[in-house]
């Protein structure tokens, strides 16, 4: 999880301790809930001494066993600590607040770990076991293309927002019947789009995790500090990601992706088509980057490389056209050889090919699969499915000016 950690802790204290946080003066009951929120946050401060977000799940600062030593230690620290205070301190800090700040620390830092559980994975039972445990990490797993923003979890982040600002604008701010209805509307829409959520998450393609060959996530597979999704030479064997993709590996995983019949970015109109895609629908582009990614050979690297190295870098936020950037890559590398129109042609497995208009612009591409059977997105695919060479011959009829294959 991102930004739910502060709510979730401040939801579940107020939960647990409700008895003894009523019995608390005002003052003392907003100290509570600023401090749940501040623990609720407090595992994921090791990332500002520099320590990888992608590892920081797998460190004691995410185990039970850390937080529940210094409760301990917390506790037995409390009657000390109260004898030294000054008398007129005392009044501010007393040992029942200080018992329930020291609860609030464990309430708020456990919770915090088990919504990292839920959404992800963390070394559960340290020290006894360095094994990694989650619940729903794959059940749920983000869409490569959509991102973590149109997941199931984030939906969940955003009830528990939700239901936190209602919380809080009920006990701490002066009520209106307007503002009243819209939070609780905003609850119900939160609800709503739980179940939402989760029907695009079953509807759609989810593989954002690199795994390593015993089946395990991993995000530097091979330690050179670069996250691979951002590496163009995963590996480091000089050769960049898309020039060192085996075949079996490219048709087995190009499988995978067609045969899952997931959503594509089509629709029955303009508006539907965008949604679909904004939410990880697939065009012919993206079963190619999925199919690379799959096998932890992402191309969006080598190719914005490419294309800096041409153009030379815009800017950060720049959308390129991978489609295209494609294309110019494999041309420029000499990787592309041009198919009889005329002639009966046997298609070789694995390979990417493009679809050329007369004006040199590309209309379609995708994957060759076997038995003359290319992986790709027409108009009327509403969701993946394989098609004949033939076949999309017969799509684009007049259309297509040549028809280029990978070597």
């Amino acid at each position: 999880m991102y930004i739910a950690h502060a709510p979730i802790s401040y939801l579940a204290n107020e939960v647990i301790q409700k008895r003894e946080i009523k019995k608390l003066k005002l003052n003392e009951q907003i100290l509570v809930a600023v401090f749940s929120m501040l623990f609720g946050i407090l595992p994921d401060f090791d990332l500002f001494l520099n320590i990888p977000g992608f590892i920081h799940h797998s460190i004691i600062t995410h185990t039970p066993i850390f937080y529940i030593a210094i409760w301990l230690l917390l506790k037995l620290l409390i009657n000390p600590f109260h004898r030294i205070l000054a008398k007129k301190t005392t009044f501010v800090l007393d040992r029942n607040l200080l018992n329930i700040l020291a609860n609030t620390f464990l309430v708020a830092t456990l919770f915090h770990l088990l919504a990292d559980l839920l959404s992800g994975s963390i070394i559960l039972f340290y020290p006894i076991s360095s094994s990694k445990i989650y619940l729903f990490k794959y059940l749920f797993e983000p869409n490569l293309h959509a991102g973590y923003f149109f997941s199931f979890f984030f939906a969940i982040e955003i009830l528990a927002i939700s239901i936190f600002i209602y919380y809080v604008y009920d006990n701490f701010l002066k009520n209106s019947k307007i503002i009243t209805t819209v939070l609780k509307g905003l609850i119900c829409l939160s609800v709503t789009y739980l179940p939402v959520s989760a029907y695009i998450s079953f509807n759609t393609y989810n593989r954002m995790y690199m795994y390593d060959k015993n089946g395990e996530i991993h995000y530097d597979l091979d330690y050179d500090t670069f996250i691979d999704r951002m590496d163009m030479d995963v590996g480091n064997t000089g050769e960049d990601n898309i020039q060192k993709a085996k075949e079996i590996e490219i048709l087995d995983s190009t499988l995978d992706v067609i045969n899952s019949q997931k959503w594509t970015s089509k629709g029955n109109n303009q508006l539907s088509s965008k949604l679909k895609y904004t939410l990880g629908g697939f065009d012919s582009y993206r079963i190619i980057a999925q199919t690379y990614y799959n096998i932890n050979l992402p191309i969006e690297p080598v190719l914005r490389d490419s294309a800096i190295k041409r153009d030379g870098f815009i800017s950060y936020s720049h959308q390129y056209d991978y489609q295209t950037l494609l294309f110019e890559y494999l041309q420029e590398e000499d990787e592309l050889i041009e198919l009889n129109l005329d002639a009966t042609v046997n298609i070789p497995s694995s390979k990417i090919f493009f679809l050329i208009d007369s004006h040199g612009e590309v209309l379609n591409l995708g994957i060759t699969l076997e038995g003359n059977y290319l992986a790709t997105v027409l108009d009327t695919d509403y969701n993946l499915s394989m098609h004949s060479y033939q076949s999309i011959r017969e799509t684009y009829d007049d259309e297509i000016s040549k028809i280029y294959i990978q070597k």
